[in-house]
């Protein structure tokens, strides 16, 4: 939805000098930035997604072992937590595979990043 808004608004003559996104939304301020293609977005995306529930299922099971107080928020998964960790290396394992490769931006746009300070770069 948010690579087609970017879309939308480039279709009458509206660029962007600055973006900036908080959690999926960082992937779509990347590819407004131009340092993804909409198809890399989209598989950047889907992995996130796929790999964070995979985490996101077992922190609950985790506490529950350690006899630790834990409650279930409403959420599918817990994406702003340590508990994403253990599934970063498989997340950038599928990336990889996916040949999702990173541009150079265009330099009309600066992007920032929720997470790291300052005007950033995708790593």
């Amino acid at each position: 939805m948010q690579i087609v808004l970017v879309n939308l608004l480039h279709t009458p003559g509206v660029e962007f000098a600055a973006v900036v996104g908080h959690s999926s939304g960082e992937i779509a301020a990347a590819y407004a930035a131009g340092f993804l293609s909409a198809t890399d977005a989209v598989r950047v995306a889907y992995y996130r997604g796929f790999h964070a529930h995979l985490a996101g299922n077992k922190a609950k099971a985790i506490f529950d072992e350690e006899k630790r107080f834990a409650r279930l928020l409403k959420v599918d998964t817990a994406y702003h937590s340590h508990h994403m960790l253990p599934c970063g290396d498989a997340y950038l394992a599928s990336i990889r595979v996916a040949g999702v490769t990173v541009g150079p931006g265009n330099p009309a746009c600066a992007w920032y990043s929720s997470v790291i300070p300052g005007q950033s770069a995708p790593m």
